[in-house]
């Protein structure tokens, strides 16, 4: 009793003082004012991180006396001069939470204050140098004009308060450099110690890691970091050094007593560089990606792990003069990887000398024919090729062509980045038959050899007719068939529901056949399995159970009369590959129309479309293209109820195309060796996407007007705007131009927003063609009035529309106030645009609308 009464007098006297402190600071803080500034006028049309408790500049109660008033899972955080050790108001703090999305090796940031303010959520402190935050795992750091400082809030068990003391930069700097004196740019420099455990005993560990810069050579340390961490391990001495791969590392200890002698500088001599490249029996490089080591004989460290990117890869800084292995990570995902050579360099790398390192995947082939039951062969015909107990007919391991006397070669081939064998030792090989009956199928046993090089003859394989696990049709109401219908088989799935594991079209005369297989024989005979039909424009059947060998009836719920397009595609020039895709569009969609309805052509091109009466516009899509993008197009073909229309632009459709081959640089003329997205138009209409690989645009095209918008992928150290390519020339080099650079100012004459609200500017800018979706991200925000952001990159130059979000209190996106606003950001411009967006009256009146009512 006497403990609580002592607390309510201690809280009591702290509420009187705290009314009776003038505060000095209640003027809101001023924007910054950046190095080059161009200001955008905005066009207006009249117009997640954590949770965080806010002590914001209140009447007269300090962050402390709030939280005990009902704040308890927070923690009150006070600002001080590290000198002084006086308040620091107005300081902001960053508070980034390790436990959010990915973004780094937080626990090993050289400068951790520079990582909180790229990753974590500002907040300010109040007169007081208070703020509250949530109680659980936080880096929390703290800039005050040229103070800078950060601390690790983890164990709060019990605690009310810390302090942050801020004070001047105080960094180590390490400068890499070659004999010549001469900067390294993109070297990691590590920072390195004996740590201590009560588990276990004291063992090297890398606590800090930097990467030197592109231009200067030089990485930065925090030394308030470095002593952290000098408190942890043996002795308290730490080292800062640079890993050579395939031999010992090159680094000095460091001097705590001598701060002021300049940077660290750590020369690397006798060192090269090793590329490594994935090629195929024809020397060309291949595009997967593969996981590569090189590593020293004999060395415990000194290794080098890469992804390859387009089947290359370079590893630098390598110790010259040194036994080096090449290796690679056997990851498999499908099938298995095939043995890829290691070769052992020997000495063979002098200092200066890039050695360039070819591996040469050899693989499997199968090579066989295809014959029927008379021993005939069958000649230009696809089959789908199952692993043995592979039920699925919709998920094949892969497929075969055979050439006009019926033979076929299945080479290995790149599947998810992944070598796989081409076949497996036991696998089905299956030719589909005519909708609604039955193929014929065969099962095959291969002996693959260990080394992963042979060229296997398996011989004739004799294709049996399948055999019917059931059959049926498919009717309407009225008893017509109906063709093309999906007629799905089902099996008992979680929570009572039925999923489907097979499927077979049924024919132009409404039946269907469901090959047997001995795992669906099995579950047939058990009741597990049933049918369900559906069909375009129609309902779906009732699932119907059924025993093997039985022929069904389906009935659909309701129909629409169907009219057919026939047609057949030729290429000028002739072509022996003829697989396409053909897709309908309704041009004036009703209720009967889908969007799009998809047929595909046969091996001689022919097609059949069956479609509700209507105009469509129709394009094809060749299957083999990796990019799957339209390549023809035709407009306005009738279709009539009950009847097959025969459009002489179809009898034949002829398509031609052209090659288009662009390459990407940047302004410095070097190559750009990353992805990019790559959105294609075709006279004007949206053709498809694909991603461009390490700075090439190649890819087949129609022979009309092609237009391109480029967008490249962020890189840490290079960022690149999209850039238009209209009417794209069959060959070209396309400069991309640097990302223009924003800050975002929020003003508002009238109001403040209210606590625990957040005001976020959502930006998107809408593509120069229609079709693909806005490009879309989260500019800034804030919490209070005026504030200006840090700069930042946009993708593209361009019209971008904002739009003003409320986040709530629980981080959350909770609504939308006002109507968007647009700002013209220029491309080539030096230096920062300023996008200002001035809160209306109005618009706050919403926000407090939208928070009050969560």
């Amino acid at each position: 009793m006497a403990r609580t009464l002592t607390l309510v007098v201690v809280l009591v006297l702290g509420f009187l003082a705290a009314c009776l402190i003038v505060d000095p600071f209640a003027e809101s803080p001023r924007l910054g004012s950046g190095a080059s500034e161009i200001t955008v006028t905005p066009q207006v049309d009249q117009a997640e991180g954590p949770a965080l408790v806010r002590a914001d500049d209140a009447e007269s109660s300090s962050a402390a006396e709030r939280r005990e008033v009902g704040i308890s899972d927070g923690i009150v955080l006070r600002c001080v001069d590290s000198v002084t050790g006086a308040p620091i108001p107005g300081a902001d703090l960053y508070l980034f939470d390790p436990t959010s999305a990915a973004t780094g090796e937080s626990s090993q940031a050289a400068r951790p204050v520079d990582h909180a303010i790229a990753h974590g959520e500002r907040v300010r402190s109040d007169a007081r140098g208070e703020v509250v935050v949530p109680r659980r795992a936080l880096l929390a750091a703290g800039v005050a004009e040229s103070r800078r400082g950060y601390a690790w809030i983890t164990d709060t068990i019990g605690r009310v308060s810390m302090d942050i003391s801020l004070g001047p930069v105080d960094e180590l700097i390490v400068e890499v450099v070659d004999p010549d004196q001469e900067p390294i740019g993109g070297i990691e420099v590590v920072i390195v110690g004996w740590g201590r455990s009560p588990f276990m005993n004291a063992r090297e560990q890398t606590f800090l890691r930097a990467r030197t810069d592109p231009e200067t050579g030089r990485a930065a340390f925090d030394w308030q970091a470095l002593e952290q961490v000098a408190a942890g391990v043996v002795d308290e001495r730490l080292t800062v050094r640079v890993d050579r791969i395939g031999g010992f590392p090159t680094g000095k200890e460091v001097d705590f007593e001598q701060r002021a002698d300049g940077p660290v500088q750590i020369v690397l001599d006798d060192v090269g560089a090793v590329v490594v490249e994935f090629v195929d029996g024809h020397g060309e490089r291949l595009a997967g990606e593969f996981e590569v080591l090189v590593s020293g004989w004999g060395h415990p460290f000194g290794r080098g792990s890469r992804r390859t990117s387009g089947g290359r890869a370079r590893f630098y800084p390598v110790a010259a003069g040194m036994d080096l292995s090449v290796t690679t990570t056997e990851r498999i995902t499908r099938g298995t990887l095939n043995s890829l050579a290691a070769p052992e360099l020997g000495g063979s790398l002098v200092p200066g000398q890039e050695l360039e390192v070819r591996i040469m995947v050899d693989c499997d082939r199968v090579t066989g024919r295809l014959v029927d039951g008379d021993g005939q062969p069958l000649g230009n015909t696809e089959a789908r090729v199952f692993e043995e107990g592979e039920l699925r007919r919709f998920a094949p391991r892969g497929r075969l062509l055979t050439d006009a006397e019926g033979r076929f070669v299945v080479p290995a081939s790149i599947a998810s980045d992944v070598l796989t064998k081409p076949m497996a030792e036991q696998c089905r090989i299956v030719v589909e038959g005519p909708r609604g009956g039955l193929g014929r199928e065969a099962t095959v046993s291969i002996e693959f050899p260990d080394d992963g090089t042979a060229v296997l003859d398996i011989g004739d394989v004799q294709l049996e007719p399948q055999r019917a696990l059931v059959t049926g049709s498919v009717v309407d109401p009225a008893g017509r068939p109906v063709p093309f219908a999906r007629v799905s088989l089902l099996e008992p799935g979680s929570e009572g529901r039925w999923s489907s594991v097979d499927y077979v079209d049924s024919g132009a005369n409404g039946r269907f056949v469901v090959p047997a297989a001995d795992g669906f024989a099995a579950q047939a005979g058990r009741g597990e399995l049933l049918l369900r039909a559906e069909a375009p424009h129609v309902t779906l059947s009732e699932p119907l159970a059924f025993a093997v060998g039985d022929d069904v009836r389906l009935g659909l719920a309701r129909s629409h009369q169907l009219g057919a397009i026939d047609g057949r595609i030729e290429v000028a020039g002739g072509d022996d590959d003829l697989r396409y895709t053909i897709d309908a569009f309704a041009t004036e969609p009703n209720e009967d129309q889908r969007s799009r309805v998809r047929s595909f052509t046969g091996n001689d091109g022919s097609f059949t479309l069956y479609l509700p009466e209507g105009h469509y516009d129709l394009e094809v899509r060749r299957d083999r293209f990796p990019n799957g993008h339209t390549i023809a197009r035709i407009e306005g073909v009738h279709v009539e109820s009950d009847r097959r229309t025969a459009d002489p632009r179809l009898q034949p459709w002829i398509v031609e195309t052209r090659s288009l081959a662009l390459d990407l640089e940047l302004a410095d003329g070097s190559p750009w060796d990353s992805r990019c997205a790559v959105y294609l138009f075709m006279d004007g209409h949206f053709a498809g996407a694909f991603d461009g690989q390490y700075g090439r645009i190649e890819t087949e095209v129609g022979l009309g007007r092609t237009d391109l918008w480029v967008v490249p992928e962020q890189r840490s150290n290079t960022t690149l705007a999209a850039v238009v390519i209209e009417d794209a020339p069959a060959a070209s080099t396309v400069v991309l131009p640097p990302r223009p650079q924003v800050r975002v100012v929020f003003r508002a004459a009238v109001g403040d927003l209210p606590e625990y609200a957040t005001l976020v500017a959502s930006l998107s800018l809408e593509p120069p063609f229609a079709g693909p979706e806005p490009l879309r991200l989260q500019g800034a925000k804030t919490y209070e009035f005026p504030y200006e952001s840090a700069p930042f990159d946009l993708p593209a130059a361009g019209t971008w529309d904002v739009e003003l979000q409320v986040r709530g209190r629980k981080g959350a996106i909770v609504g939308s106030v006002g109507e968007l606003r647009h700002f013209d950001v220029e491309s080539g411009v030096e230096g920062v645009q300023t996008l200002t967006i001035d809160v209306t009256e109005s618009e706050l009146e919403e926000v407090v609308a939208i928070v009050s009512g969560q």
